[in-house]
């Protein structure tokens, strides 16, 4: 039955995983473990807990990816960790048929104030699930205050690309900072400035952020603000269409 637990073999008849089955999928079965484990609830408790250890393990604290759906060993299961607020999506029939389970659990691993999830994207159609999006668990503001690499953000966890923010690239945005020190610097597809704000925090000389969403300009503007960096100018523009004009103007 579609959403449940199967068992796949070899054409040699050979055991080769278990995971979850969704016959209306491209991905027939959803390999959780490659030996004939138990999946249960205590399972999917270990699994969680063992990638927020690796992720503290790291160094991360208050706001960072908690679990990689795949490489965390739960496909179809994203957590992002906003300070005291998770923001959750859920991309496979299995997950989702189990969605107040993990609810529990991730509530008993971050004792959070507010769980919401951000399932409004289509590749959930792919697996004959509706688009979602709502408070899970608690109460969820509008703007949720992070801090990334020492940068105060106010995140848009509600109406914000994917889950808000790119939180899995938080090691690339720190990773500009021995380049950025007194440069000038261009940040395109800005989106909230990610990269754009870690350049300022470094000692840019200027940053630039170029974004064609008015809403992810008005994120940058605000956080710049918020942290108070004065070397930074928002431009609403496409990036194609102003890199070709800049060009010929050069």
């Amino acid at each position: 039955i579609s959403g449940e637990l199967a068992r796949v073999y070899s054409s040699k008849g050979d055991f080769l995983g278990k995971g979850f089955l969704n016959t209306a999928s491209k991905i027939f079965v959803r390999i959780l473990a490659r030996e004939d484990v138990t999946i249960d609830r205590a399972f999917f408790k270990e699994r969680l807990g063992a990638a927020d250890r690796a992720r503290r393990d790291l160094g991360f604290t208050g706001c960072y990816r908690a679990f990689f759906a795949e490489a965390d060993g739960i496909p179809g299961l994203i957590v992002d960790k906003y300070e005291d607020w998770l923001v959750v999506q859920v991309l496979s029939l299995g997950i989702d048929k189990r969605k107040t389970m993990f609810v529990d659990l991730l509530v008993d691993l971050f004792q959070p104030k507010g769980i919401y999830e951000r399932s409004d994207v289509g590749v959930r159609l792919k697996e004959g699930l509706p688009e979602t999006k709502g408070v899970l668990y608690g109460v969820v503001p509008d703007l949720v205050r992070a801090s990334e690499a020492g940068v105060l953000m106010d995140v848009d966890v509600k109406n914000g690309q994917k889950t808000g923010s790119f939180l899995d690239q938080q090691e690339n945005h720190a990773a500009i900072a021995p380049y950025a020190k007194g440069k000038d610097v261009l940040d395109c597809f800005s989106h909230t400035g990610g990269f754009g704000l870690a350049a300022a925090k470094a000692g840019a000389h200027h940053v630039t952020c170029v974004d064609l969403s008015q809403t992810a300009c008005d994120r940058i503007a605000s956080n710049a603000a918020l942290n108070g960096f004065a070397n930074v100018s928002v431009v609403k523009a496409d990036v194609f269409q102003l890199l070709r004009q800049e060009h010929a103007e050069s």
